[in-house]
């Protein structure tokens, strides 16, 4: 499942959850029909995967995953948001990058599961039913999961990435 960069305008539908939690190793504890993801989040679980690929990490960390859905919204044409290089940066500060290939597929780690899960609860909890890439990211940093590095290395603080992505969304 090694892909390139999300294209920009590919969200316009919707599907269920199963795809892609189901194509990830033990992820099924997520799968619910009460909950959907727009093609676009599920953009932003491919560029997480494809971000492990391309660093020779086996393990999807939430950083991985709020780089993702960072990198789908730019794509998107949200302003406000950090360039996709400055992304791939922290992210590499972050989680680091192994010299060894990867021999099998990127899985989901338990912080990257617990940061999706918390995501949904929200999403359940609020009375709705799907999660799109920006409700998504804001879910990912409010979980707790993401690590300090990563916002300092992307030059922000938590409550600066966050004031961004209300902006986003008022300005979209």
């Amino acid at each position: 499942m090694v892909s390139g960069a999300a294209a920009p305008g590919d969200g316009a539908g919707r599907a269920r959850v199963s795809p892609p939690f189901g194509s990830y190793t033990g992820y099924s504890s997520f799968v619910t029909d009460q909950i959907t993801l727009t093609q676009d989040a599920e953009r932003a679980f491919r560029e997480a995967e494809n971000l492990c690929w391309r660093t020779n990490t086996g393990i999807v960390a939430p950083e991985h995953l709020l780089a993702g859905c960072l990198r789908v919204l730019n794509a998107a044409g949200f302003p406000g948001l950090h360039a996709d290089e400055r992304i791939e940066q922290a992210q590499l500060m972050a989680q680091g990058m192994s010299e060894d290939a990867l021999t099998q597929n990127v899985m989901f780690g338990s912080a990257a599961r617990e940061a999706v899960n918390f995501t949904a609860r929200l999403v359940r909890e609020a009375g709705g039913g799907e999660v799109d890439t920006l409700t998504l990211a804001y879910g990912v940093i409010q979980s707790g999961e993401v690590g300090p590095m990563f916002f300092s290395a992307l030059g922000a603080t938590k409550a600066e990435i966050l004031a961004a992505l209300v902006a986003t969304n008022q300005q979209a």
